[in-house]
């Protein structure tokens, strides 16, 4: 009695707060873990070699001439150099240098209609909008192949997109046993809020059975 108390307070909560869009469904977030995932890059590069040479030059002249009377001018020599060259080579090993790249990752478990999925997300920077799910009901919708699940960042509501990581659909009893209770929940008590609270009933009727039987 307690256990169908307290649903029919959480019917009147959800009646009372509006039910979800027709594109969308309600799961129930069990737990949320964060997490941190490393990424390590290795940058290299090639070495190089610099090379710079000075050279010297020394040397003497030994001329002489003569003008002749018709003006003519003969000049004869010797030129004597003597050069030297010195170079030095600067060489700079191959070089490489490891990054490693650091993401909050938050993994949520959620059950849904049919399966129970394994939600995450990365903070990629500071504005991301990947933030936690509180343990209980929320809107979730496919949007464009993406699901989204209606959460709340700095007291603001939006839709925020998850990867499903895993998903493992329930046993055909459940699915059955959820089947009937949802379109008993339509008929009865009122259609839409069905999706809400199958899971929850669900639950509570093992727990309930599994309490009578010990």
């Amino acid at each position: 009695m307690k256990y169908m108390a307290t649903v029919l307070l959480l019917v009147i909560a959800l009646v009372g707060s509006g039910v979800a869009q027709e594109n969308t469904r309600f799961i129930n977030v069990i737990s949320f873990k964060w997490t941190t995932t490393h990424n390590v890059l290795t940058f290299s590069w090639p070495g190089h070699a610099e090379t710079s040479c000075n050279t010297r030059i020394t040397g003497s002249v030994d001329m002489s001439g003569r003008i002749s009377d018709s003006g003519n001018v003969d000049v004869s020599g010797d030129v004597n150099a003597t050069g030297t060259t010195n170079c030095s080579t600067t060489y700079t090993p191959p070089s490489e240098t490891e990054i490693d790249l650091q993401k909050p990752v938050i993994y949520i478990l959620v059950e849904g209609e049919n399966a129970r999925m394994l939600l995450s997300c990365s903070r990629n920077s500071p504005w991301s909008q990947c933030v936690s799910l509180t343990p209980g009901m929320h809107e979730s919708r496919d949007n464009h192949g993406h699901f989204e699940v209606l959460g709340l960042k700095n007291g603001k509501a939006g839709w925020v997109k998850y990867d499903i990581v895993k998903e493992t659909a329930f046993s055909q009893q459940d699915q059955k046993e959820m089947s009937d209770l949802k379109q008993k929940m339509d008929d009865e008590i009122c259609p839409g809020v069905a999706n809400v609270m199958m899971r929850f009933l669900a639950r509570h009727r093992k727990v309930g059975a599994g309490s009578r039987a010990a």
